[in-house]
């Protein structure tokens, strides 16, 4: 018996789904079963080229690979930056803080330094006060010794030498320095009347006047006193008190600005300065009635003096 074969075909690939339609176009009919010992080599055929289909996944390209590496690498340079960024923004805030606090205590050395030379400018005025001060006291040392020297050569000299003592010597020192805020007004009319706020009232007012005529801008002065017993039939003295020396020291040095005869200024002696003033207007007459001539007295450094006269060319 001979075998009829099919002319070899090039191979199909089969699927599940057109498997029937492959069927269908040849002819043949799946259900129905073909009886003989002669097999279908179609069927055959068919068979072993299902078979053979392999299904394989498909390979990933090298683009997509790359593309995941560059997306992880951004992500993992995203996250340095901001470590970077979160770093750096806690050091500056560190050194805004020390900047700041740098600042604080420059103004706190600041402030110290301006202490300092505030107060090295208070204790320099103060030395300055201390040396005239001191320079001051020497020369009343020397104008006191002066003034006992010359009342002890002095003929008219009333003083009894026994009363010159160191005691009495410093005692007429401090005298003297507290003085020196003294003035001594005369020629201004006291009122009549049996008020003793009222007459301190008139006097103040009066007091004030005539040291406007003196100097203008004076400093006002921190009491003024009537000198003596009240009597309703005499004008007495007014001693005016300031709170320093130079203030009385600059009356007495305009007092030429008033122009007034009725009214005079003086400095506050102390009873030993009187003394020695009356005995040396004494003794000016005295040399005058003698017949020396051109001799008068003057005041060199605070210490009346008996001195020629320096004729005017």
């Amino acid at each position: 018996m001979s075998v009829v074969r099919s002319p070899p075909q090039s191979p199909i690939t089969y699927t599940e789904g057109n498997r029937d339609s492959i069927a269908t176009m040849s002819g043949i009919d799946r259900s129905e079963k073909i009886g003989g010992s002669q097999p279908d080599l179609r069927k055959t055929a068919l068979s072993d080229n299902i078979n053979q289909i392999t299904f394989r996944a498909k390979r990933k390209t090298p683009d997509d690979d790359f593309g995941a590496q560059f997306k992880q690498f951004q992500t993992k340079m995203e996250s340095i930056i901001m470590d970077m960024t979160k770093t750096q923004t806690e050091n500056i805030n560190k050194i805004s803080q020390g900047v700041s606090e740098i600042k604080e205590q420059i103004s706190l050395i600041k402030v110290t330094t301006d202490l300092l030379s505030s107060e090295q400018a208070k204790i320099k005025s103060e030395l300055t006060n201390i040396s005239s001060f001191r320079v001051n006291i020497e020369e009343k040392v020397v104008a006191i010794e002066n003034e006992i020297a010359s009342l002890k050569n002095s003929p008219t000299s009333m003083i009894n030498t026994s009363l010159l003592s160191y005691e009495d010597f410093v005692s007429e020192t401090q005298e003297r320095f507290q003085r020196e805020k003294n003035i001594i007004i005369r020629g201004i009319k006291e009122i009549k009347s049996s008020n003793l706020e009222e007459r301190r009232s008139h006097d103040g007012e009066e007091v004030k006047k005539v040291l406007k005529m003196a100097v203008s801008d004076h400093m006002e002065p921190t009491k003024t006193i009537r000198l003596g017993k009240y009597n309703p039939d005499i004008s007495r003295p007014i001693k005016v008190i300031f709170s320093t020396s130079e203030a009385a020291k600059l009356i007495l040095r305009n007092k030429s600005n008033i122009k007034s005869e009725d009214i005079k200024i003086y400095t506050d002696e102390t009873p030993y300065q009187q003394k020695y003033r009356n005995n040396l207007k004494d003794e000016l007459k005295r040399r005058v009635a003698g017949g020396e001539k051109d001799i008068t007295i003057k005041y060199i450094k605070g210490t009346p003096k008996i001195t020629k006269i320096q004729s005017k060319n």
